[in-house]
């Protein structure tokens, strides 16, 4: 047998003292990093006692706690070691033999014990630069309302949290308001100052700051390390509040945007830097409407929306008016019952002004029947459309009565309309009986009255549909189909039979009826030569039907079926097309076998090459040939193996398991890489048995599958039938080629 279990791992770990893993301390945070085939054992490792840390000349230095992730090891120092020491570190192991609380690998070997070592100290320099303020360019100091904002350069962000008070700080503004600071907060490299008033544009600001004392406190401007910025003097402060806005919202009267009436609703849309106050604006008894000569236009609201004031009026506006309109604001300042803008400026008023009519004109032109090419009227079974041409489409709630309408066919049965429904421009007749193919079809449609009536045909405007007579209907109804089913019997699709299933196929216009088809004893199978077989049930998918057979058809029996159908004409119960056309009865037809021939050939341990026995640690692999794999489920017991390594403990076999066309055998032991092991199999009886690997070859005992009389040695050749000779190991194979 091919022995694939590893050599045991009997190399430590080696301490990397020189190069980019080199021993190196952060702060208060050593590592030390290994070489080794595996990682370090993380759970048994050493104590923080066993190592020393020595920084000559200053504050010693102990290990408060060991960890190992990977190949490295961290040790948490008792303090954080400055940028300027020199460390060295070393490590003694608790005996000279392996032990648990040691540093060492997966496989349990320690590392060696090591003296003082140098260790690389990358623990960065202490930040002892403090802020400077920015005074000049884009970030010097600069207010906006009442916000004014100070930056300074730092090697770090300054801390939010220990600050100045806010008064620390000092604004100015010669010859104006007082203004105080009612808090700072900080954030990045940036203190910004809430003042106590919004500064205006026009003012001339500066700011002064002084630190608590000459030191670093907790309560001054600081960047993270706690170096304190210096005090400083009145200093200048850009001005980037904006001046205020006092220009009023100006009424647009020429081009796209002039005044304008559509219906009942009249804009008038405003220039201005910022939107109109849609919450402020004026009450509808500010506007004047008027139209000569026509009914009296009041303004019933007012609805401001960007820099539009949209008026709806009492009434609609009809085409052929001529509009104007006025406002008066309240007053001559400025207040909030007026159109005004964001900044509070009134717009002003203005006089009778022309306003643009949009309305559109009314629509008085009825919707016009369709009555040639492929939307003229049309009939398809029981549904008869009628298409009309119209500028919007036909009134879908308000149409005609089915009685409004009279359908004709000369010399056949009477028609008469059940329902109507309108979709589009389309007219929907429901027809009373399906007309048939050959049918001449006319139809009729009397509106109520000479005006527009709400239960006519008509458009959206109201405009009545005109009365038509006797129009011709094109007849789309498709001719009724009466071919039936023919049986396909030669070619791919011919009968056919696998195991139990026997599958007939027909040619048709359209699938066969999977509800209403043949009973089960409609059909006649016949093997000549062999057991009665019948038919159990029937299935029809498609143009497919699918008898279920009272038996297996093996693969050499010739087998015939028949069909007879129940009657000479069309029956529910026989096979049929969705039409109801019944299939022809046929007598004895040949069926094509396709049923699979047994597998009889057994499987064949492969005893040579890549896929001969094998064993890896406990699991060893047996590989078979087969047509098919092995049953997974009905396999040898594991006392049916017998595994042994000459001059080496006991092998007995714990279980056994299958997959594919390999037998995996889990040994009560793993198996050092020098032994030389052998396995033998005996199957239960000398007939098929479930329990027996693959359960479908002769053995007697001692013999693997197809090999009688001789004990099987994993990696040997097969004996030749005889007496059972004793095991013979194979030679024992070097480390490398195991």
């Amino acid at each position: 047998m091919q022995n694939s279990t590893s050599a045991a791992d009997t190399t430590p770990p080696v301490l990397i003292t020189t190069g980019a893993h080199r021993p190196k301390v952060t702060g208060n945070q050593l590592t030390l990093t290994y070489t080794d085939a595996s990682n370090l054992d993380a759970v048994n490792t050493a104590a923080a006692s066993a190592f020393a840390v020595s920084s000559a000349g200053n504050a010693a230095i102990s290990v408060n706690s060991v960890a190992v992730s990977g190949k490295t090891v961290t040790l948490t120092l008792s303090r954080t070691v400055t940028s300027a020491e020199t460390v060295t570190l070393s490590y003694t192991k608790p005996t000279t033999g392996n032990d648990t609380n040691a540093i060492q690998d997966a496989a349990g070997n320690d590392a060696a014990s090591f003296a003082a070592t140098a260790v690389q100290n990358s623990t960065s320099v202490a930040d002892t630069t403090p802020p400077v303020l920015i005074t000049t360019g884009a970030h010097r100091p600069k207010v906006t309302g009442n916000q004014l904002t100070l930056t300074y350069n730092d090697a770090s962000n300054l801390d939010p949290v220990n600050t100045a008070a806010a008064t620390a700080f000092a604004v100015s503004s010669a010859g104006n308001a007082a203004i105080s600071v009612n808090s700072v907060t900080v954030s990045g490299k940036t203190v910004t100052l809430t003042l106590s008033r919004a500064v205006a544009s026009a003012e001339t600001v500066t700011v002064s700051y002084t630190k608590p004392t000459t030191g670093n406190d907790t309560n001054a401007i600081q960047d993270a390390a706690g170096n304190d910025a210096a005090s400083f003097a009145a200093t200048a402060v850009q001005n980037s509040t904006s001046a205020a806005d006092t220009t009023p919202p100006v009424l647009i009267t020429t081009g796209a945007h002039r005044p304008k009436v559509t219906g009942n609703q009249l804009t008038l849309t405003y220039t201005d830097a910022s939107n109109l106050d849609a919450a402020n604006t004026a009450a509808a008894s500010a506007f004047a409407v008027s139209s000569a000569g026509n009914a009296a236009i009041s303004v019933n609201s007012v609805a401001v929306s960007g820099k539009t004031v949209t008026l709806t009026l009492s009434r609609t506006v009809a085409t052929a008016e001529t509009v104007t309109v006025s406002y008066t604001k309240p007053t001559t300042g400025n207040d909030t019952n007026a159109i005004q803008d964001a900044a509070g400026n009134d717009a002003a008023s203005f006089a009778a002004t022309a306003v643009q009519n949009s309305t559109s004109a009314a629509d008085t032109t009825p919707p016009v029947l369709i009555t040639t090419g492929n939307s003229g009227p049309k009939v398809n079974g029981n549904q008869l459309t009628l298409t009309y041409t119209d500028a919007s489409n036909l009134d879908a709630v308000n149409t005609a009565a089915a009685s409004a309408f009279a359908v004709s066919s000369a010399g056949n049965a009477a028609i008469s309309v059940n329902s109507v429904a309108v979709s589009g421009k389309t007219v929907t007749l429901t027809l009373s009986r399906t007309v048939a193919t050959a049918e001449t079809v006319t139809v009729s449609y009397t509106k109520p009255t000479t005006g527009n009536d709400t239960n006519a045909i008509q458009d959206a405007a109201g405009n009545d549909a005109a009365s038509f007579c006797g129009h011709p209907v094109q007849n789309s109804t498709s001719a009724a189909d009466t071919t039936p089913p023919v049986l396909i019997t030669t070619g791919a699709h011919r009968p056919k039979v696998t195991g139990n299933q026997l599958t007939l196929t027909y040619t048709d216009a359209s699938n066969l009826d999977a509800v209403n088809t043949a009973a089960a004893s409609a059909f006649v199978v016949s093997s000549a030569g062999n057991a009665a077989i019948s038919v159990n049930s029937v299935a029809v998918s498609g143009k497919t039907v699918t008898l279920t057979l009272s038996r297996t058809v093996a693969s050499a029996e010739t087998v015939t079926l028949s069909y007879t159908k129940p009657t000479t004409g069309n029956d529910t119960n026989a096979i049929q097309d969705a039409a109801g056309n019944d299939a022809a009865s046929f007598a004895a037809t040949a069926v094509q076998n396709s049923t699979s021939a047994a597998d009889t050939t057994p499987p064949v341990l492969i005893t040579t090459g890549a896929h001969r026995p094998k064993v890896t640690g406990n699991q060893l692999t047996l590989t078979y040939t087969d047509a098919s794999n092995l049953d997974a489920a009905n396999t040898a017991a594991a006392s049916a193996f017998a595994v042994s390594s000459a001059g080496n403990a006991a092998i007995s076999v714990n279980s056994v398991a299958v997959s594919g066309k390999t037998v995996t055998l889990t040994l009560s032991r793993t198996v050092a890489t020098a032994e030389t092991v052998t396995v033998s199999y005996t199957k239960p009886h000398d007939r098929h048995d479930t329990n027996a690997n693959t359960g479908r070859c002769r053995q007697r005992r001692g013999q693997f599958c197809g090999h009688r009389g001789a004990e099987q040695h994993v990696g040997s050749r097969h004996h030749a039938p005889g007496a059972d000779p004793p095991p013979a190991p194979i030679a024992p194979r070097s480390p490398a080629t195991n």
